[in-house]
C-alpha cells in the first residue's frame, strides 16, 4: 500500500468553502481540494494503474469524479451527509452551526443523490442510510449496505461472554 498526501493550509480549505458560497454545491464538496494532491494522484494512477479505485467520504468525492472516465470508482459515502445535518440544524447549540447546517443541508441532499448517479458504486455502512440515499432514486440499484464496525448486541451464539463489550 502506498499513501499519497499533500498539505492543505486551513486558509485554502476557507477559500476552497467560500468560492462555493455563491453556488448549489455544499462547501464541503471541495474542502479539501488540492490541485497537488489530484496531480500525485494522476501521476501515481499513470504508473500503477489499480483495478479499481475507492474514494472515501464526499469530501473526497470530487477526486473520484476526476478519474471516472477512466477508471472503474467506487465511492464510500459512509453516512447520509444531508440527514446529519439536517439534525444540526435543528438540534445544534451551537447558533454558527445551526446557520451552516441549514445552509449545507438542502445542497448536501441534491448533491449526494447526484453522486450516486455518477458513481458505478456507492456503498453505505447502515440500513438507514441505504434507505434515504434509495429513497426517490433512480440509480437505487448502484448504492449497497457494507456494514462495519461490531454488533452492539451479542447474538445467540455470543451469549453472556459477551455482555461486557463495550462499544
Amino acid at each position: 500500500a502506498e499513501v499519497i498526501s499533500a498539505k492543505l493550509p486551513r486558509l485554502q480549505m476557507l477559500l476552497n468553502a467560500s468560492r462555493l458560497l455563491p453556488t448549489h454545491l455544499p462547501l464541503q464538496s471541495k474542502l479539501l481540494w488540492s490541485d497537488v494532491l489530484m496531480s500525485a494522484i494522476t501521476h501515481h494512477l499513470s504508473t500503477d494503474p489499480p483495478d479499481i479505485i475507492h474514494v472515501e467520504h464526499l469530501r473526497m468525492a470530487h477526486y473520484g469524479l476526476q478519474l471516472t472516465a477512466k477508471w472503474p470508482v467506487l465511492w464510500d459515502a459512509v453516512d447520509y451527509l444531508a440527514s446529519l445535518y439536517e439534525q444540526a440544524a435543528r438540534a445544534s447549540t451551537s447558533l454558527p452551526l445551526r446557520l451552516i447546517s441549514r445552509l449545507e443541508a438542502p445542497r448536501l441532499a441534491a448533491y449526494e443523490r447526484r453522486l450516486t448517479s455518477q458513481f458505478r458504486s456507492t456503498i453505505v455502512i447502515s440500513n438507514s442510510d441505504l434507505d434515504l440515499f434509495q429513497q426517490g432514486n433512480p440509480f437505487a440499484e448502484r448504492i449497497h449496505l457494507a456494514q462495519t464496525g461490531i454488533p452492539m448486541l451479542p447474538t445467540p451464539e455470543q451469549g453472556a461472554r459477551a455482555s461486557n463489550v463495550l462499544v
